[in-house]
Order: C-alpha cells, then sequence, then structure tokens
C-alpha cells in the first residue's frame, strides 16, 4: 500500500523519537520501558490508521514482549550469556523491540519513498516543461493555492505531450500527493 504525504511525515515523526528513547535506556530511566510502550502504540495507531495489517499485528507482538519481559520471562528470540536477571531480560528485550519496530517503520516506508521521489521527479520534469511551453502562463499559483494548483495540473493533464507523465505521477502518488508535489516543484523551480 503507498502511503501518502501525511502518513509519510507522521511515521517519519515517530522514528525521530527513537534517539531520545535509547537515551532513556541508557541512562537507566525508570519511565524507559513505560516510554518505549506508548511509542510503540502510537507506531501501532499510525499502522492501523493507514490499513498495515501485518505491520499493526508485528508492533502489538512486541508490546507482548515487553510485557513478558516485565513479568519475567526471556522472550525466545534472544539469547543470554550468564545468569538471567529480571533487569537484565527487561532491557534486553526493551532494546531489541525497539530495534524490531524501527525495521518495521523503515521497511513500511522504503518502498512508499521509492514511489514518492520518482513522482517528485516526473512533477519537476513536467513544471520545466510546462513553462518551457508557455502552458503555465503568467498565472502560477502561490504556495497552498489548492484551487490554482488543480487548475494548473488540469491544463498539465490536458497537453498531449504531458499525458504520459502526468499519468505516471498519479499511478504512483495519486491526486492528493501529485498537487502537494506540484506545489513543491513550482516553490523550488
Amino acid at each position: 500500500m503507498t502511503l501518502l504525504l501525511p502518513q509519510i511525515e507522521e511515521l517519519d515523526a515517530l522514528l525521530l523519537k527513537l534517539p531520545g528513547l535509547v537515551d532513556a535506556v541508557e541512562r537507566e530511566d525508570l519511565q524507559a520501558l513505560d516510554a518505549a510502550r506508548g511509542w510503540l502504540v502510537e507506531i501501532e495507531g499510525a499502522f492501523e490508521r493507514n490499513r498495515l495489517a501485518p505491520e499493526t499485528a508485528a508492533i502489538a507482538a512486541l508490546r507482548a514482549e515487553l510485557r513478558m519481559a516485565a513479568l519475567g520471562a526471556a522472550p525466545p528470540t534472544l539469547r543470554f550469556a550468564g545468569q538471567l536477571k529480571p533487569r537484565r531480560i527487561r532491557e534486553a528485550t526493551l532494546l531489541d523491540a525497539l530495534r524490531r519496530a524501527q525495521q518495521a517503520v523503515a521497511a513500511a516506508l522504503t518502498s512508499t519513498l521509492a514511489e514518492h521521489e520518482e513522482a517528485e521527479r516526473l512533477t519537476r520534469q513536467l513544471v520545466a516543461l510546462a513553462r518551457h511551453k508557455g502552458v503555465t502562463g503568467s498565472a502560477v499559483p502561490g504556495p497552498g493555492n489548492e484551487t490554482g494548483l488543480r487548475q494548473l495540473w488540469q491544463v498539465i493533464c490536458s497537453d498531449s505531450d504531458m499525458t504520459t507523465g502526468t499519468v505516471r505521477v498519479l499511478g504512483l502518488v495519486g491526486e492528493a500527493d501529485a498537487l502537494a508535489l506540484l506545489d513543491r516543484a513550482l516553490s523550488t523551480a
């Protein structure tokens, strides 16, 4: 499933919280476990809102492993050398859960980011071609002017030389993100 720009930004913002969580674990902060659980709940919610069922279930399973560790049970995925102490189990399980959650979010973003990068590149090319052909005219909408952006997008879509590119952009990211990418391309060109 392709994520839209706001969904990508939400997952990116969640990833930016990870360094603080790892710092809390390293400082042996007593609230680190609760903070990590909260972060996992946020990720799970973001995945659920985006209908990413396997990822949602994987994060729920990580929360279950944290609960098991809090009860003193070592997860079967971790191997320990030496004596097993409840605190070691909790800390190792917590760090492993953070690592695996980060990997799940990164995996969800990877394919979507490639599609968005291609669509952004195509949109910049379409804007350059539209300007070269004079299709845009002098009425280039200002940033955030959705009506103007829609009108310009329709003009670009109706040009026979640009139809293939616009169809490709729409196929990659959909109309809402195509307009957002058009807005970006206009503001950077």
